[in-house]
């Protein structure tokens, strides 16, 4: 089986990138930035793509020519990665975060 995960370098997603490895899938793991832990897995069954999804460029990889399962799981805060009060979040900031989840 085939499984896309988006924002699979750390958090929820990494967690979905062992599972589906251990379940002996080919797993497809985008990262925007770092690589992080998935640098530490050694698997035939990983690729790593490094691809920021709100950005028009391409990925940097090779894409499965079929996906059997896609989790979407890539996402931004927005501006003050600690949290931002909604009186200040504007449309512009809101269109970046949602063209990313």
């Amino acid at each position: 089986m085939n499984v896309f995960i988006t924002g699979g370098n750390r958090g929820l997603g990494l967690g979905f990138v062992r599972h589906y490895l251990a379940q002996g899938c080919d797993v497809w793991a985008c990262f925007r930035k770092d690589a992080g832990e998935l640098d530490d897995i050694s698997s035939k069954h990983l690729h790593r793509i490094h691809w920021d999804i709100g950005s028009d460029a391409g990925p940097d990889g090779e894409l499965p020519k079929s996906i059997d399962l896609l989790i979407n799981n890539a996402g931004i805060y927005g501006p003050g990665k600690d949290g931002q009060e909604l009186a200040q979040v504007s449309a512009e900031t809101m269109q970046q975060v949602f063209n990313v989840d």
